[in-house]
């Protein structure tokens, strides 16, 4: 009997765990490249925020800071080849708008949560898994890569800046039709004080778009006021989004 109540809870446990995000942010704390052309050079983004794909057991990082050029000369740029969304290696159409409901997007095409990979937008802090359960799906991507992202969030206030987006696409949330219209424009996404995260873009067009793709490019910001703990700037990332013919 007391096997089956430890075995109940610890199912229970993980049913707690299991509906895991697509994407997370995390803080690089490797202090080296470890793979690849530029291996055993310092890592660029040792201290930056990353923009973060749950890949299973392991994740993704989106638009990190990168070499570019020959070894001897190369030099950093603030994002790599890994930097669009659905990721380009995938040969994936860009994720669908589709038509909106409700007060705020009756009439519009929306981006919405679905069965396709890349498409649940709710973004969440590594550092909130990291009293997941041993063994659980939570817990190996809390651990992966050497704990690389493991790092508390805590001190720091991240907010999510728009740094280019297509004419006619627009961003909003599911309370707020409109949040980041300009490049430059941000949104806090997680004060201080807290390792919780739970904000889902929501973008959108006009029902009569011009079909086609339409994308937005982003950057994290830590805007906290302790400038000696602040955490670095993420390197950029873009979403992909497609308008089909009605």
């Amino acid at each position: 009997m007391k096997r089956l109540i430890i075995a109940f809870m610890f199912l229970f446990s993980n049913m707690t765990w299991a509906g895991l995000s697509e994407y997370y942010i995390g803080l690089d704390t490797a202090p080296l490249v470890t793979s690849g052309d530029y291996t055993g050079l310092p890592n660029p983004n040792k201290s930056r925020l990353t923009f973060l794909l749950n890949h299973g057991d392991h994740f993704h990082g989106i638009g990190r800071f990168d070499y570019s050029g020959v070894v001897g000369e190369e030099r950093i740029v603030p994002t790599n080849t890994n930097n669009r969304l659905p990721e380009t290696y995938a040969n994936l159409p860009p994720l669908p708008l589709t038509a909106g409901e409700g007060e705020l997007y009756l009439g519009k095409l929306v981006s919405k949560p679905s069965d396709l990979e890349y498409s649940r937008l709710q973004i969440r802090a590594i550092s909130s898994l990291k009293d997941a359960p041993v063994g659980s799906d939570a817990e190996i991507l809390y651990n992966s890569s050497n704990k690389r992202y493991a790092n508390s969030l805590a001190n720091a206030t991240i907010a999510l800046q728009l740094v280019s987006k297509s004419e006619g696409l627009n961003i909003g949330t599911k309370k707020q039709v409109h949040i980041l219209k300009y490049p430059g424009d941000f949104v806090i996404i997680k004060p201080k004080g807290t390792e919780k995260m739970n904000f889902t873009p929501v973008f959108w067009t006009e029902a009569n778009a011009e079909v086609g793709t339409y994308s937005a490019e982003f950057r994290l910001l830590d805007i906290s006021d302790e400038n000696k703990s602040r955490s670095l700037p993420s390197g950029t990332f873009n979403f992909d989004f497609a308008v089909s013919p009605q």
